[in-house]
């Protein structure tokens, strides 16, 4: 997977406060744990901090912000609140950025402000990867902006083509499919 973009040189005026969402999706290489446990400095829900070592913190995470703390949204899409978390991965300078959502409660993808976001940011022309938890696993679900293209025509099974307008039914029909067989 791409590097998330270092966002370290930007002035962020937001504060995580008790959000932790990014201790548990992201992996940083100074503390090694398996994918999608929590970082063991973090203090999810902590009205003091989500880090314990927020000022100490190592440099894969200093230069990590996701879009709200780079003042994407309300306040109420903080991530630990929406359930969703945008970031930025790739490279600008090399016109391989994207963004990424990632999915930390199951289903949130499919909540109306977060699937408004997704398609803003697949109108304003970017690419997104949809992170999403469906029976307890991760699925990544590549959103190209209309007009845009992810390797295939969207006329083959799997391939997505131009989804932008689609994109809820897309979201839907992979959820229903899981609550079907979790029904089953």
């Amino acid at each position: 997977m791409d590097e998330y973009q270092d966002n370290s040189s930007l002035d962020i005026t937001r504060k995580c406060g008790s959000c932790a969402v990014c201790c548990k999706i992201m992996q940083v290489p100074e503390f090694v744990r398996a994918k999608g446990a929590w970082c063991p400095k973090a203090r999810p829900g902590d009205p003091r901090g989500a880090c314990s070592i927020y000022n100490d913190r190592p440099v894969g995470c200093r230069g990590f912000a996701c879009l709200w703390l780079l003042g994407a949204g309300l306040d109420d899409d903080r991530p630990d609140k929406m359930g969703v978390m945008f970031a930025v991965m790739g490279d600008r300078s090399k016109g391989t950025s994207k963004a990424v959502a990632f999915e930390s409660k199951p289903g949130r993808l499919l909540w109306p402000r977060a699937r408004r976001f997704v398609q803003f940011l697949l109108h304003t022309g970017v690419p997104v990867t949809a992170m999403r938890i469906v029976r307890g696993e991760i699925e990544r679900v590549e959103l190209p902006p209309p007009g845009g293209d992810v390797g295939g025509r969207g006329d083959q099974p799997g391939e997505l083509g131009d989804v932008a307008g689609s994109l809820p039914h897309e979201l839907m029909t992979a959820h229903n499919q899981a609550s079907d067989t979790q029904k089953s």
